[in-house]
């Protein structure tokens, strides 16, 4: 090779190399721009979206399983599998839709006990939603319904009741409010006998109402808070739920959270309640519990 030619294809690997160099620089230094640049609050952020008019079915409460929950204040095992199912669906075109949620506390390691089905409650609804142009108020959406709530046994250990209810929201990207508030339809109630107790023959009649003070301890109104944020560009959510009578001082409380797994539609779950109305069968008992698990996916987001 003559020294003329040596000498250009030295020029030329040192121009590609120069080039490759600055190529890479320049992609580094992108990069780490970009990761300087500070991302919005939002960003990434599903925003809650009560106002869901989506036809067919959709979700309606937060679906999960716990399979690892503790109590110690229930007959049993002290550990339960407890998972809840939902959706609902729209009627045509219209804003009236029927929803259904099913909540079950299963014994799974009782083994002595055949593993059962401690409690399951069913709880079907109908009801009208209603949202307000972006030029009125639409931060807001209300649903007319009414609902029935059983945990589908036969008496004496049957409990069940029937309501009309009103719930109101208030939405922003980051934060949800509810307030729902309910008149449960009354039921015969078994006379009372000269000991103080419900008449004998009546106890196992189902025409008779199988909890008549559940308002006592339910109460009419429940509260809901949700909250989302993003940490590492990864959404969280906490909720925070809180229902009583305040005549009779009794109640209960409930605290949730949640933390993205890498999907929309899969979430670490932890999950605590105190107080009475965890089930229909616990509704006049004060139950601790705590659980974790996995949410298959949040209510209330697109």
């Amino acid at each position: 090779m003559k020294r003329s030619e040596t000498l250009a294809a030295h020029r030329a690997i040192v121009i590609v190399a120069a080039a490759a160099i600055a190529f890479a620089h320049g992609e580094t230094t992108a990069d780490t721009e970009k990761e300087k640049t500070p991302i919005s609050p939002t960003e990434g952020l599903l925003p809650f979206s009560v106002a869901d008019t989506n036809g067919g079915l959709s979700l309606h409460d937060d679906m999960y399983m716990l399979p690892a929950t503790w109590s110690r204040d229930y007959e049993g095992n002290e550990s339960e599998v407890v998972f809840q199912l939902s959706a609902k669906l729209r009627v045509a075109k219209t804003n009236l839709f029927f929803g259904y949620t099913q909540v079950a506390f299963w014994q799974a390691y009782n083994g002595s006990e055949s593993r059962p089905f401690r409690e399951t409650n069913y709880n079907p609804r109908v009801f009208y939603r209603i949202t307000f142009s972006e030029n009125a108020i639409p931060e807001w959406v209300v649903d007319f319904g009414v609902d029935h709530q059983s945990n589908g046994q036969d008496q004496p250990d049957s409990r069940s009741w029937n309501r009309a209810y009103a719930t109101m929201y208030y939405q922003k990207p980051r934060h949800l409010l509810s307030l729902r508030l309910w008149y449960r339809f009354d039921e015969d109630v078994c006379p009372i006998g000269d000991d103080g107790l419900e008449e004998e023959w009546c106890r196992d009649d189902s025409g008779y109402d199988d909890n008549p003070w559940i308002t006592d301890y339910m109460g009419y109104s429940e509260v809901e808070y949700r909250y989302r944020w993003l940490h590492r560009r990864r959404p969280k959510d906490i909720h925070v739920i809180a229902r009583g009578n305040l005549a009779t001082g009794k109640g209960g409380v409930g605290l949730d959270y949640s933390h993205s797994a890498g999907s929309k539609d899969l979430h670490w779950f932890a999950k605590a309640w105190h107080g009475y109305g965890e089930s229909l069968a616990d509704h006049d008992r004060s139950i601790t519990r705590l659980g974790l698990g996995i949410l298959f996916r949040r209510t209330y987001q697109d």
